[in-house]
């Protein structure tokens, strides 16, 4: 396995410096915008009117935002009807699991006596379904785990129905799947998109129709989506958070970030760390630089190597989990840092070391050098629409933190014009005296500072 150097693990002395303005006094210019990604397939299919269905449950205004949740104390009143809080964290990490279920059990019971509580009733399900699959990822018998399974979820069934191991699957494969719709909505509706199980009846049912499908039709509709302009820390409501904290949150030894590596395994970084990069045959850099007159602003673009892109998905992970359970540093207004973690460090040093000969070559080619390409300092954000940023001086590398194409806007400060790009989710960007900017919702990245040349 190729050595990867150890460089950039040094927790930064000082915070990056950025410029920023609002992006809406740039004027629009008059270059043909990229091509946005395919329009989608007429074709009716089984699942589609589900979806749609989905997507017009979700809170369309201000008001439909308030309806549940209005102020921050609601949110934590919300959780604390979720977590048995009649008992402390001590007395729920010493419970056994039969007797842990025994407890969500009799507290689906007392939540079920009021009927307005319907939708929590719904979330607090969720987190029951997300704690059997910790119990079975923990080598705890299948067969046992299901028994209190049924035993929790029996009431919400039709009379005569029952729920076998088939059954109890693909409830578990819902309520994953619903997991990762809630994440998805992240960079659009940031901590809150933790609500919206709150807000949709039969959320179970609609994920056990919920696929690859599924998936890119959302991502390819999701922008529309009304984001709420009050900023409430709902983090707390996510599932992940409340499986966390069901188990006696740091008194069980457990932490939040193993339990989304549980119940979405595909982007931990135990996945990728050890993978190594293909002999000479990382891709190829795509389009040149933008013909278009720039007037010393540059734009260009660099392809991922494939290890880059694996560790990736984990640097995704952690940011997302700290979306989640958490909030990120402000910095500035709609400007938000996550500090430089272990996975999006592994993520940047493979990026860097795979496309260094290229990116060094390519600054030489244009008069411009650097000293290190790889003592860059780095650090990830998330900049909010309405927020434009860049360095207050030289250049800068920018690596994505999604795995979709997004459209962003990049800022001429020369000229004072914009004009419109997507973003391939792998690409590396270089850009010199030109800001970034979301056009919907927000942006996830990594952003390295590059000086000035001599």
């Amino acid at each position: 396995m190729p050595h990867t150097p150890p460089f950039l693990t040094k927790t930064m002395e000082k915070p990056l410096q950025f410029v920023l303005t609002n992006p809406d006094i740039f004027e629009s210019s008059r270059t043909r915008p990229d091509a946005s990604s395919s329009a989608p397939s007429q074709k009716q299919t089984q699942w589609e009117p589900i979806v749609r269905n989905l997507l017009k449950k979700l809170p369309q205004s201000e008001q439909a935002w308030d309806r549940i949740l209005h102020t921050q104390d609601d949110v934590n009143k919300t959780l604390q009807r979720l977590i048995l809080s009649h008992l402390s964290l001590e007395e729920k990490a010493a419970l056994s699991w039969k007797d842990l279920f025994s407890e969500c059990a009799k507290h689906l019971e007392l939540l079920a006596q009021d009927k307005t509580e319907e939708n929590l009733i719904e979330l607090f399900r969720l987190a029951v379904i997300g704690l059997s699959d910790v119990a079975i990822n923990e080598r705890h018998p299948r067969d046992e785990i299901y028994e209190c399974l049924r035993l929790c979820l029996q009431r919400s069934c039709k009379p005569g129905q029952q729920l076998g191991d088939e059954s109890l699957r693909q409830i578990g494969n819902a309520m994953r799947r619903g997991v990762q719709f809630v994440e998805d909505f992240t960079d659009i509706l940031g901590p809150r998109s933790n609500e919206l199980p709150l807000h949709v009846k039969y959320w179970r049912t609609t994920f056990q129709h919920y696929h690859a499908q599924s998936r890119q039709y959302v991502a390819e509709r999701k922008s529309t989506v009304y984001r709420p302009e009050k900023q409430l820390q709902s983090g707390c409501l996510s599932v992940i958070n409340v499986v966390y904290l069901l188990l006696g949150g740091e008194c069980s030894g457990r932490s939040p970030r193993a339990i989304r590596d549980i119940l979405l395994p595909d982007t931990t970084l135990a996945s990728w760390q050890d993978s190594s990069s293909p002999s000479g045959s990382s891709l190829q850099s795509c389009n040149q630089i933008s013909s278009a007159p720039r007037r010393g602003a540059f734009v260009k673009f660099f392809a991922l190597g494939h290890r880059a892109i694996g560790l990736k998905q984990a640097a995704i992970s952690v940011i997302l989990t700290d979306v989640i359970i958490s909030h990120p540093l402000q910095t500035a207004k709609g400007l938000y840092s996550y500090g430089h973690p272990l996975a999006s460090q592994k993520y940047f040093n493979a990026a860097v070391t795979e496309k260094a000969t290229e990116i060094e070559r390519w600054m030489s080619k244009h008069g411009r050098k650097i000293e290190n390409l790889f003592n860059l300092r780095a650090e990830a954000f998330r900049s909010e629409q309405g927020t434009a940023a860049w360095p207050t001086l030289g250049g800068a590398l920018v690596l994505p933190l999604t795995n979709e194409a997004i459209d962003i806007k990049l800022l001429d400060s020369n000229t004072g014009t914009a004009r419109r790009k997507v973003w391939l989710p792998n690409r590396i960007m270089y850009l010199e005296h030109e800001g970034l900017a979301a056009i919907n919702g927000s942006i996830h990245y990594i952003y390295a500072l590059i000086n000035p040349p001599n």
